[in-house]
C-alpha cells in the first residue's frame, strides 16, 4: 500500500529530506509505519477543520513524521535548541493566535520541544515566562479591543483566549490596575479631550 502526498512552500524541501526522500530516492518506507499512518490522519483531519491554531500544530506533526521516518535526519531541519529561534518563533505564535485559547503546552508542542525547554529559552534570553508572555500579549489585544472597538466585555475576554470574563477582568486589573470598564472609559475620555475619535 503506498500513500501520496504534495508539499509545497519554503519548508517543503528541508522536511522531504528529513523524510528520506532525494532525487534518487522518491519513495521510502517508514521505520514506524503506524506511527506515520497517525500523524497523517491528524494533519489531515486539522488541515479540514481549518482553525488558525491548528497550522502550528500541523507543522508540529510534520516534524514528529521527520522523527519517525528518519530518526537520524529530523534533528537537522529543526534548531530547536536555538534560543533565539525558539523564542521567536513562539512569540510570533501568541501574536498570531493570542485570539484563541492556544496554550504554553501546545506551543512548545508546536515547536517540538518541551514546556521547561521553552521556558529556559525565554529566561535564557533574558524574557520573562512564556506564559506571562502570553498573557502580556492577550491583556494588549484586549486593550486595543477596549479603545476602538464597542465589543462587550464577555465577548473580548472570549477574543483574547481567556475561558470566562471573571478571570479576564481579575486578569486585567492585575496587568493594568483597572478594571475593563475603567480602562475603556479612561481611554474613552482621553481621546475626547485630545480630539481623537
Amino acid at each position: 500500500v503506498y500513500d501520496w502526498f504534495h508539499l509545497e512552500g519554503d519548508g517543503a524541501g528541508p522536511l522531504l529530506n528529513a523524510w528520506g526522500f532525494s532525487d534518487e530516492c522518491l519513495v521510502i518506507r517508514p521505520t514506524e509505519p503506524e506511527a506515520v499512518k497517525r500523524l497523517f490522519t491528524q494533519i489531515i483531519m486539522a488541515y479540514q477543520g481549518r482553525r488558525p491554531e491548528d497550522a502550528f500544530r500541523i507543522i508540529a506533526w510534520l516534524y514528529e513524521t521527520a522523527s519517525v521516518c528518519q530518526p537520524e535526519l529530523a534533528t537537522a531541519i529543526q534548531p530547536n535548541n536555538d534560543v533565539a529561534w525558539l523564542t521567536e518563533q513562539a512569540c510570533a505564535m501568541m501574536q498570531a493566535l493570542s485570539h484563541t485559547r492556544i496554550g504554553v503546552e501546545e506551543i512548545a508542542q508546536a515547536l517540538h520541544v518541551s514546556r521547561s525547554t521553552l521556558t529556559r529559552a525565554f529566561r535564557s534570553s533574558g524574557r520573562t515566562t512564556p506564559l506571562q508572555m502570553l498573557l502580556d500579549i492577550r491583556i494588549q489585544r484586549a486593550c486595543e479591543l477596549l479603545t476602538n472597538s464597542h465589543q462587550k466585555t464577555l465577548t473580548i475576554a472570549r477574543g483574547c483566549g481567556f475561558r470566562d470574563d471573571k478571570y479576564f477582568i481579575r486578569a486585567f486589573r492585575r496587568h493594568t490596575g483597572k478594571t475593563p470598564g475603567q480602562y475603556r472609559k479612561d481611554t474613552s475620555s482621553t481621546g475626547a479631550a485630545s480630539g481623537l475619535p
